[in-house]
Formats: C-alpha cells, structure tokens, sequence
C-alpha cells in the first residue's frame, strides 16, 4: 500500500510505481520482470484539491522494463500510465510484461507515452487486457471512490500531515475492490513464483475486509511520543 501527501514530491518527478532497468536503454542487457498483485496505490488528489506540479504518474514504466502488474488499483494521479522509452511498449505487446486486471483513476489523462508509441495503442493494450482506465473529474471525487470501496478519507486532502488520522481504516467491505481478482495469468505459475501469492483472495487492492495496519502502523509519527 502507498499513501500520497499533496503538497511534497520529488523534483524529479514523483509516481506509484517507478520501473526502470540499467539506466541506459540498452536493448542487449536484461529485462527487469517484476510480478506485483494486490497492491493499493493511493495518490495525492481528491476532488480538485492542489497538489505539488512534481506528481506526474500511477505507474511510470522505463527503459525496457517488463514488470507486471496485476489485481491493483491506482488512484489520485495526474496521469495513470506512461509507457517512457519505445523498448517499453514491445515488451507488453509480445507478452513479455503483462499489464492485467487493474483499476486506474486519473485525474487528467487516461494514459501518456514519452515515446513515439501512439497513447491509442497503449490503451488498446490496456483495455484488452482487463484493465479499467478512467480519467476526469468524475473519477476524482468522493463518490468514485466510495463506488471503488475505498473511503474518500483516506486521502490527505486538504489536510496537514498533522491532521491524518493516527490509524486509518483501508478495509473494503464493498464496491467495486471487493471481488474480482484473478490469480489465473501464466506469470503466477512462472518459476520460482508459483508459491509466492495468495491466490485465495478475492479482493482487488492490498485489502479485504480486514485491515492488516491496525495495531503496528501509525500514520501520524509526527505527534506520536516514542
């Protein structure tokens, strides 16, 4: 799970996920592959609110990288994917990475190439790949998320570090996030990872009805006396 606060990012760009390989993009040398699932990335934006021009991306996918990403939700970016470099698409169109079975919400673009990919053929790829891209303020306010299954309140907002609650509650009870994973895809079974997921949950995201942070997390360490 990540959490956004809105008003800092990195000057080099802040996204959910950032994959990159050797820094190079050299065709030659490896390609990363990454299997994710499962996983809650909650950005910076709710319902218009302002947030630091250095967020750019859900997922930013660099230099021949070939991860994979499945049964998540990404939601308060700018943008949702960006396909950066042209070695990157080729590694998804042949089945090389595997982008499936993802919810996207943006706040401006459904999805953005660096490169000279057309952004249609990214989401031609998306869409046929289980994946659920929107973007716009319909999918930046309270009652998409509510619809989701996540609570509008945990996004920052426009609230200080100081003001978050000390123990949030992420559990999904209903909505959209609380079915519909699948464990099916032949990256699951690839070796060296067909022990590695649960694949007995259901839920999309990182939760179910039970929230794993209660009891060790505390998001308000500012205020917290050790």
């Amino acid at each position: 799970m990540a959490l956004h606060y809105p008003s800092y990012a990195d000057q080099s760009e802040s996204n959910g996920f950032e994959w990159d390989t050797d820094g190079q993009n050299n065709l030659d040398r490896f390609k990363t592959s990454v299997v994710a699932s499962n996983f809650t990335v909650i950005g910076p934006a709710i319902d218009g609110n302002s947030i630091s021009n250095n967020f750019r991306h859900a997922v930013d996918l660099r230099r021949n990288i070939a991860g994979s990403i499945f049964n998540s939700v990404f939601v308060g970016f700018p943008t949702a994917i960006r396909m950066n470099q042209s070695s990157v698409f080729p590694n998804y169109a042949n089945g090389t990475g595997v982008i499936a079975n993802n919810i996207f919400y943006a706040r401006a673009n459904a999805v953005l190439s660096g490169s000279d990919v057309p952004v249609a053929d990214i989401a031609t790829y998306l869409a046929n790949n289980d994946n659920v891209v929107q973007a716009g303020t319909d999918f930046q306010a309270s009652a998409a998320y509510t619809a989701l299954g996540l609570n509008p309140n945990l996004f920052y907002g426009t609230r200080t570090k100081e003001d978050y609650p000390v123990n949030p509650n992420f559990a999904v009870t209903g909505g959209t996030l609380a079915s519909g994973a699948k464990f099916d895809y032949a990256k699951f079974n690839e070796a060296g990872r067909a022990d590695k997921f649960d694949k007995s949950v259901q839920f999309l995201g990182a939760f179910g009805a039970d929230d794993w942070t209660q009891g060790w997390t505390n998001f308000d360490p500012i205020d917290a006396v050790y």
